[in-house]
């Protein structure tokens, strides 16, 4: 990876990037509001992992990457990431987070093509303009993993009694299974492009209908 794609993973990544991206706690909050706490969250970061959304992200990121960029095969891998996303809340913040990519991508880089997508998930747009701009696949699978986990991590210090210092420390534990986890997405995106959290999924649900939230979804 050169310098100037380093320079722009950490843009593209950073919390200041406009897109909303520290907004959604992905269900999260529902947890804060059973009683979560720092052992519970470890645990749930693991499941984020292991078999969660992040695996499913990842797998479709590279596969965008991949993919040729006829806006005909990028929108077939949106569908399918749309179905595997049967909760409102997270499936409608992936899409309102790769609508805001894309509105950015068209402001920082007016002459390249912009896809019209009728499912434009996050992980797809991301994967698809590393590949545009010469990032490595396994760099911004990285990124995206780290920005999505810390994301997290980020969002239970703000709703449980979670110290910043224990984000560090789950953060520094979880280094190499993220590092893992790329490696075994690199090696079959398609195989990767699942997840099963169910009572994550029905968390999510909860927390659309809870009466005081931080976060939108």
């Amino acid at each position: 990876m050169t310098p100037g794609e380093l320079l722009l993973l950490l843009q593209w990544f950073d919390s200041q990037f406009p897109v909303g991206g520290y907004a959604h706690s992905g269900g999260l909050e529902a947890y804060a509001q059973r009683g979560a706490g720092p052992a519970q969250v470890r645990t749930l970061a693991e499941v984020f992992l292991a078999s969660g959304g992040l695996r499913l992200d990842l797998a479709a990121c590279a596969l965008a990457w991949r993919k040729s960029p006829d806006p005909s095969d990028l929108e077939r891998l949106g569908a399918e990431l749309t179905a595997w996303r049967p909760i409102l809340g997270p499936r409608e913040s992936s899409l309102k987070l790769g609508r805001r990519w894309l509105r950015m991508m068209r402001r920082l880089y007016p002459d390249q093509p912009i896809p019209s997508l009728r499912h434009p998930h996050h992980a797809v747009v991301v994967g698809y303009w590393a590949r545009l701009l010469g990032v490595p696949e396994w760099g911004v699978l990285l990124g995206y993993g780290y920005s999505a986990l810390a994301a997290l991590l980020y969002a239970a210090n703000r709703c449980m009694p979670v110290s910043p210092e224990q984000v560090q420390e789950i953060v520094r534990d979880l280094r190499g299974p993220l590092v893992g986890l790329v490696e075994e997405v690199c090696k079959d995106p398609e195989r990767n492009l699942w997840s099963c959290t169910p009572a994550w999924d029905i968390r999510a649900h909860e927390q659309a209908l809870l009466t005081t939230r931080l976060f939108q979804s």
